[in-house]
Parts: structure tokens; C-alpha cells; sequence
């Protein structure tokens, strides 16, 4: 990959040159100043906006679409942020009592294993907890102070995107010196928000595919939490790969509460179905980023290392966008 990268760069325009450190600079400082959630929710938030105006634009008149899709993204953010205040309220609502369904099952388990556990029941297990917090006290207070970071960078990367959207599109002008640079780097956030366009967008309808399926299953097998589960599947679906493992311990472990049968019956449906989904992964995110899976594992393998969940979502337009580059230069020294 690098020596394509290298031997596509060389005898490049100085412009385009330029564009690619300036962007190359931009993604260095924001994974050294911890800034990932404000670029993807930035993204996230402009890439709505754009899409909403560009097809409202045809049928409206002139300057209209754009109010309007201004409008729909503040009923869409609030929607949203409602949906994921709901599924936290499900997660620390639901956890305990999960919890408190499963441990049974799983001490049996563990005797049957000749594992012992650091707690025999339910209370043993808060106070374990409530120890670990005390112990670590200092841990659990930068992870608050972590988390109201997020909060803050994810406020701004939405104002930053609606600001961006609302000042609409500025020609690079003829006389500025560096008229050939703005439209260079034009062209590469062009190709970027294209690639995340296509890849975020085939990930949420792959996400909305299992979500239904599985709730179909839930339903038909008397599944406690129906709500929470199928809230979880969506959410932890929208993060590539390690979004479903997550969402499917989470399964397993409630339909262990009901019997080791039911959670073997759950695990079996569940590799079923993700196999399935393989088929609409070549179709959807396959056809989008033309990139073999083992590439795209990798990527988001060292995005979560460098950025963190953010990098895990942006990996793959990273790597989406560095191979359309390539292929785009081939294509213009042919």
C-alpha cells in the first residue's frame, strides 16, 4: 500500500500536493488533540444537512431547501438524541436485572466448570462492584470528566457542521494565489464526504436489516427486554464488525437468563443471520468501498488503537478515500 501511495504521488501537480498534506495535517491534529468525536459527529451532522438539501433543492424554490433542511436535521438531532437518551435509560434500567436473571445460570455453569467466582450472589456482586469503585475512585471520575469532553466535542462538531452547511458553497476565487490549492483540497473533501456518505449510509441500513430480523426472532421466541435488545441491536449495528459482537453477547446473555437451551438457540439464529448479512456486506458496503474485508478489518482495527469508537467508524472512509485516490491518479497519468 505504501509504495502505491508513493509511486502514485510522484509527479503530482504542487497543488494537489499541497491538498493532501493540508488534509493529511488536518487528520494528525485530530488524533493528537482527542477531537475524534467532534470530526465525526461534524461529519455526521453536514452529511445529513447536504443530503436533505440536495434533494429537497429540485422541488423547492431557490434558497428554500436550504431552511427547510436545516429544519428536518433539528427534528432528525433530537430524534436521535432522544433515541440514544432512551437506550441508556434501557441499558442502566435492564443491566441490573439481566444481571441479577443470568448469575444464577451462570454459577451453575461455573460449578459444573470447577471455576470459582469472586462473589456468590447478587449482593456479593454490588458490594465487588462497590469496592472497585471505592478502589478506584480516581479511574471512575476522569471517565465522567472523559465523557463530558464528549458530550462537548460532539455539540461543537454539530454547530461547526450547521454553520459550514448554512454559509452554503464558497467558489475559490480566481484572483487568491492559492485559487488551485482551494479547489485541490475542494475536490478531496469532495471525495471523502462521498466515501462516508456511501459507507455510514450502507452500515445504518444493514443496522435497520438485522435490527428487524432479529426482533422478529425475539418476538417469536418470547424474549424478555424486547425493547432494550432491539434498541441495542441498532445502535451497536451501526459500528462496523465489532458493533455486532457486542450486540449479540448482549442477547446471549439475556436469553441465558431464561435457559442455557433458549441461549444456544439465540447464538445458532444469530451466526445465521450475520452470515447472511456477509451477502449484504459484499452488495452494500462491499460495493461501496471495493475493499476486501481483511483490508477493512485492519483499518478499523487501527482506527479504534488511534482514535478510539470514532476511529472505528471513520477507518473505513479513510481507507475508502486513500484507494479512490490512487485510482484516480492512475487514471489521470493513463
Amino acid at each position: 500500500m505504501m509504495d502505491a501511495v508513493l509511486g502514485a504521488a510522484a509527479g503530482l501537480p504542487r497543488a494537489r500536493l499541497a491538498a493532501y498534506l493540508l488534509f493529511a495535517a488536518i487528520a494528525v491534529a485530530a488524533v493528537a488533540l482527542g477531537t475524534g468525536p467532534l470530526l465525526l459527529a461534524g461529519l455526521f451532522s453536514y452529511m445529513i444537512l447536504d443530503l436533505t438539501d440536495r434533494w429537497l433543492a429540485p422541488r423547492l424554490p431557490e434558497g428554500m431547501s436550504r431552511w427547510l433542511a436545516l429544519g428536518i436535521f433539528l427534528v432528525t438531532a433530537a430524534g436521535l438524541s432522544w433515541l440514544f437518551g432512551l437506550f441508556i435509560k434501557q441499558t442502566l434500567a435492564r443491566t441490573p436485572e439481566i444481571l441479577n436473571s443470568v448469575l444464577p445460570q451462570v454459577e451453575t455453569l461455573a460449578k459444573r466448570l470447577g471455576v470459582e467466582l469472586p462473589f456468590e450472589d447478587m449482593r456479593g456482586m454490588r458490594e465487588a462492584v462497590a469496592a472497585f469503585l471505592m478502589d478506584n475512585v480516581r479511574i471512575v471520575t476522569t471517565v465522567s470528566g472523559r465523557m463530558s469532553k464528549v458530550v462537548l466535542l460532539v455539540l461543537a462538531g454539530i454547530v461547526i457542521a450547521v454553520l459550514r452547511f448554512m454559509a452554503g458553497a464558497e467558489p475559490c476565487a480566481a484572483s487568491d494565489p492559492y485559487e488551485e490549492l482551494c479547489r485541490e483540497f475542494n475536490a478531496r473533501a469532495r471525495l471523502y464526504m462521498s466515501g462516508f456518505e456511501k459507507i455510514l449510509g450502507a452500515q445504518v441500513i444493514i443496522a435497520l436489516i438485522n435490527t428487524v430480523l432479529t426482533l422478529i426472532f425475539l418476538s417469536a421466541v418470547g424474549m424478555p427486554y424486547i425493547p432494550f435488545l432491539a434498541l441495542a441491536t441498532f445502535v451497536f449495528g451501526i459500528l462496523p464488525i465489532i458493533g455486532n459482537l457486542i450486540s449479540n453477547t448482549i442477547i446471549v446473555g439475556t436469553a441465558l437468563t431464561i435457559s442455557p437451551h433458549l441461549a444456544l438457540m439465540t447464538l445458532t439464529f444469530l451466526v445465521v443471520i450475520h452470515k447472511g448479512e456477509y451477502f449484504l456486506n459484499s452488495r452494500i458496503v462491499g460495493g461501496s468501498l471495493r475493499t476486501p474485508m481483511w483490508q477493512t478489518l485492519i483499518a478499523i482495527v487501527l482506527g479504534e488503537l488511534i482514535m478510539g469508537v470514532a476511529g472505528v467508524i471513520l477507518a473505513p472512509t479513510v481507507l475508502y478515500y486513500v484507494r479512490e485516490e490512487i485510482r484516480s491518479t492512475r487514471a489521470d497519468r493513463a
